[in-house]
């Protein structure tokens, strides 16, 4: 089935085709849909849309809104988008429902692999929970998302299944990881200059150290044990459903980085972006061993506490490439405003991770 390249294209005599073929519609009929742009700041790699639909009579069944996630107008002149849009279109397609972890329902997913053009079409989860991604994860969430990590990777934990997916990413980046080794050296000036005096102590010296063994740190995350992983596990790119029970359950979006390698990057991410320094200080010893706990209970007993602590520090390395690498990308806009420039700095200050946890150690 062909589909819509732009989001004023999608009209509602497509809009019914997709949804009674998935079910999400019976006997009504769409007449309008009015969209809403809402990816103002995640949608920096693709348009995400709300679109309201209008019925041509009463149904209290059918969706009142969906959200639609297209290609980027000028998407052809960056190529290395077109893998990303790919894997999601993929996951969606071939994994969503065995992923061992919640994803909003996809009504129509398709890519076009001569253009590079696609078009995803979910739930809206609006009525969902969402958390800032500048404000710090609360105890509840911090439990809820560990214990989601845990059930995802412990399903796909080794297993020769998943290396049958080609698409999965091998590392947790948007750009290809030699493209990443070959910007990184380049943007550490940069980025201690825009940083303002707000890089943690020793972070320059690690970069430093790091820059020679960038393809190692790679090679040591794409080993055994690998499993399914998001790639972009923080508060920005999930909700919560707090009427699921004791602990409420986590919706992950945005599925643009999923990969097959260590199940360590998941948690290093969440736990690196989702506080302050103080806190995480004081949270993730706690976290770390529910996670790990979680994995036992779960059926892997063949990796130890030690070892996934050292997998972790790894993981912290990577994350501080892509803080750097996304400090000079950003745009002058985000740093000329003062809730813009706060925001960044919070994130920059919260590399402190790396320094508390002597990830230099563990570099290969």
């Amino acid at each position: 089935m062909d589909f819509p390249r732009t989001v004023d294209e999608i009209t509602p005599e497509w809009l019914t085709q997709v949804l009674r073929e998935s079910g999400a519609l019976r006997k009504a009929r769409i007449i309008a849909s009015d969209a809403i742009n809402i990816g103002f700041d995640q949608g920096a790699v693709a348009q995400v849309h709300r679109l309201e639909l209008k019925y041509d009579k009463s149904t209290d069944d059918a969706p009142k809104h969906v959200v639609a996630k297209l290609a980027r107008d000028n998407h052809h002149e960056m190529p290395v988008l077109k893998p990303v849009h790919r894997r999601e279109v993929n996951f969606y397609s071939q994994l969503q429902d065995h992923a061992g972890i919640g994803s909003p329902n996809v009504y129509f997913a398709g890519f076009d692999e001569a253009t590079g053009d696609f078009l995803l079409l979910f739930e809206d989860l609006s009525q969902f929970r969402a958390v800032d991604q500048a404000d710090e994860s609360s105890p509840e969430d911090s439990s809820a998302a560990m214990q989601a990590l845990a059930s995802m990777h412990s399903k796909w934990w080794d297993k020769d299944e998943i290396h049958g997916f080609s698409w999965l990413a091998d590392h947790p980046t948007l750009l290809p990881a030699n493209a990443i080794s070959q910007g990184f050296p380049n943007n550490v000036e940069p980025f201690l200059k825009i940083a303002d005096g707000h890089v943690p102590d020793g972070i320059e010296t690690l970069c430093s150290k790091l820059i020679p063994r960038i393809s190692e740190v790679w090679a040591e995350l794409s080993s055994p044990p690998v499993s399914l992983n998001h790639g972009d596990f923080r508060l920005a790119n999930m909700f919560f459903d707090d009427s699921a029970g004791d602990i409420s359950r986590v919706i992950a979006y945005d599925w643009q980085l999923v990969g097959r390698i260590r199940p360590a990057d998941d948690v290093a991410t969440y736990i690196l972006n989702g506080f302050t320094p103080r806190t995480r200080a004081e949270v993730e010893d706690s976290l770390l061993t529910e996670y790990h706990d979680s994995l036992r209970d779960h059926g892997v007993h063949d990796y130890s506490h030690e070892r996934f602590v050292d997998d972790f520090r790894l993981a912290l390395l990577p994350r501080m490439i892509i803080r750097v690498n996304a400090t000079v990308m950003a745009s002058s806009g985000l740093r000329s405003s003062p809730e813009g420039r706060a925001r960044l700095f919070a994130t920059i200050e919260r590399l402190q991770a790396l320094i508390d946890w002597n990830c230099e150690e563990v570099i290969p």
